[in-house]
C-alpha cells in the first residue's frame, strides 16, 4: 500500500502489533503503552511509551508525520470502556493541530 507517505505514525497493542510489521519500509514512531511487547527492531522503526489520554505527548510524537495508522481493535466485551474512545478524540485533535490528514484506521 503506498499512501504517499514516509513518516507514519502508529498506536497499536497486542494485535495491532502485527500491523506495524506490515509498515517496513516507512519510518514509523510506535507509539505503545507497553513498547516491550514490539519485538521488532530496524533504523525505521522508534518506540515511544506513551497513553491515548495525554493529549501533549500525543501531540509531540505527531511531529514530522504524514500519517497515522491507527491500529487498535475494540473488543466488544470491553466497549463500555471508553478509554480507546476517549483516545481516538485525543488523536483527531492532535492530528489537527499537527496537520496530519491521513488516518489510517
Amino acid at each position: 500500500m503506498d499512501i504517499g507517505a514516509n513518516n507514519i505514525w502508529c498506536y497499536c497493542e497486542n494485535f495491532g502489533i502485527r500491523s506495524v510489521k506490515s509498515l517496513k519500509g516507512y519510518q514509523v514512531a510506535a507509539y505503545l503503552r507497553n513498547p516491550e511487547k514490539l519485538n521488532i527492531t530496524n533504523g525505521n522503526l522508534t518506540k515511544v511509551k506513551g497513553g491515548l489520554s495525554d493529549y501533549e505527548s500525543v501531540k509531540a510524537v505527531l511531529q514530522g508525520a504524514e500519517a497515522v495508522a491507527w491500529c487498535v481493535g475494540i473488543s466488544m466485551k470491553k466497549y463500555q470502556d471508553r478509554a480507546i474512545l476517549d483516545g481516538h478524540k485525543v488523536l483527531l485533535k492532535a492530528m489537527e493541530a499537527m496537520g496530519v490528514k491521513w488516518l489510517i484506521d
